[in-house]
């Protein structure tokens, strides 16, 4: 199996690549790829091969990443930067088209999850909750302590 790995420059790309070196040892193909030369993973040892790619916001990054997964057959992709994790996750159907794995949430999740205030509006009345506002002058009227 063929595994890609973002971001492997920060903590959690590294934290990735080397759990899945650990558990798997040499069974699988471990490819990494960052925005900057400079990653650590880089020179770690544990790649089978590394990419240095265009920025998430770059319009080339989606395309370098197709065309990386199309030369390694990428198997599966695992995401490891919170920039990142959006645009692979809306166009994850495009990497499932060509047999790839997305180990991603959905991109509604993500915009839901990664938005603390309309997460608490969507699961205010299904959790217990602290009371929240999005007005000072409501806040003002609730009373103290707060």
């Amino acid at each position: 199996m063929n595994i890609l790995v973002t971001g492997v420059g920060g903590a959690p790309g590294m934290g990735c690549v080397e759990s899945l070196r650990l558990e798997f040892a040499d069974k699988h193909k471990i490819i990494g790829i960052d925005s900057s030369n400079f990653s650590p993973e880089f020179y770690r040892g544990n790649l089978d091969s590394k990419y240095i790619t265009p920025r998430y916001d770059s319009p080339k990054y989606l395309n370098e990443i197709l065309d990386i997964c199309d030369k390694e057959k990428v198997d599966i992709i695992f995401p490891c930067t919170d920039h990142e994790i959006f645009p692979l996750s809306k166009h994850k159907k495009d990497f499932e088209g060509k047999g790839i794995k997305v180990i991603i949430s959905p991109y509604d999740t993500i915009q839901l999850c990664r938005d603390k205030w309309l997460c608490f509006k969507r699961v205010k009345n299904k959790l217990p909750f602290v009371q929240s506002f999005d007005d000072i002058e409501e806040a003002a009227d609730f009373g103290f302590p707060l």
